[in-house]
């Protein structure tokens, strides 16, 4: 990708991203608003977006390497998690606010922040590998992440992972990637219905972004070392690591930028939202998803100019 491409690519993406901020902080809407506007993304805009996309460009080639990213979305978070573990030991940081700690380093946001910049950068043919590579970090997240979390490694049954994983996204997915392989072709008005509907998805999630930042208070966040320990992690050694794996594998160049970038995202904000739930270190959770949302506007950029170098 060429330097002006991506500085005008970022240049939109944070553009929307900051037109969000000013929305909350000049109160044209207000922070309950951000669940509406949530909902319409996750449960209409987003599986639109993933229906028309996949039915629109989707083949067998890309089909094969949907397990590459599956794959990849569980090993990575296991593989960070022992890694923050380590980090956590050097620093003397114990319970309760490891497991946050190791949440905060495994997870990263691919929805909310992963799609809405992979597509921007690299277009809309990315949208099933994202959605592939979430449903697996989704899965890990539920299982082992809200037991490190809760600090309860008790099995909550299959009724309750089924009701965490099977969103509307993966459903849509699952369903168009069937339609894809069986070359079925759904009637055009559902396919422009669908195309309009998605189009929204992107510009939509990205004024959320701006609209989730400006909610948080200072007086909600708490600050210590472990912080930079994980902006290190999160957004220096988990896309490293990463680019090691991928660099080798017989997958495409932009599976390859996929992955890469997905890997340096900020930390998903389901840690914060768990975190809260289960009154288990809120503060401190929504600490490390805003300094790693806010770093992620600078790493970012840097590793998308860095991918378009070597890759």
């Amino acid at each position: 990708m060429e330097v002006l491409t991506l500085v005008d690519r970022l240049g939109l993406i944070f553009g929307l991203i900051a037109i969000g901020f000013l929305l909350v902080k000049v109160k044209v809407v207000s922070g309950k608003d951000t669940k509406v506007l949530a909902d319409i993304v996750i449960l209409v805009a987003t599986p639109a977006l993933m229906f028309t996309s996949i039915i629109g460009s989707c083949d067998v080639g890309p089909i094969a390497d949907y397990s590459v990213m599956f794959v990849t979305g569980v090993f990575m978070p296991l593989l960070l998690v022992v890694i923050a573990y380590f980090a956590a030991r050097i620093m003397k940081l114990g319970r309760p606010k490891l497991g946050v700690f190791l949440c905060a380093n495994a997870f990263p946001n691919t929805v909310f922040i992963g799609l809405p910049v992979t597509v921007a950068l690299y277009g809309s043919e990315t949208v099933a590998s994202v959605a592939v590579l979430d449903f697996a970090v989704t899965l890990v997240f539920w299982t082992i992440g809200l037991a490190l979390l809760t600090d309860n490694f008790k099995w909550r049954g299959l009724g309750s992972l089924l009701n965490a994983v099977l969103n509307a996204p993966f459903v849509v997915l699952i369903i168009s990637l069937l339609l894809a392989l069986a070359e079925v072709k759904p009637p055009s008005l559902l396919l422009d219905m669908g195309e309009m509907i998605g189009q929204i998805a992107i510009p939509l999630s990205l004024l959320l972004i701006g609209m989730t930042m400006a909610t948080f208070t200072r007086t909600s966040m708490e600050f210590d070392k472990s912080i930079g320990a994980t902006l290190f992690l999160r957004h220096i050694v988990s896309p490293l690591i990463m680019l090691l794996v991928v660099y080798s594998l017989p997958i495409p160049i932009l599976s390859k930028q996929v992955l890469v970038l997905q890997a340096g995202l900020p930390t998903m904000m389901g840690v914060s939202i768990v975190a809260q739930a289960y009154g288990k270190e809120h503060g401190y959770a929504t600490s490390l998803v805003v300094a790693s949302t806010i770093a992620s506007l600078m790493t970012i950029p840097l590793v998308a100019y860095t991918l378009g170098i070597l890759l």
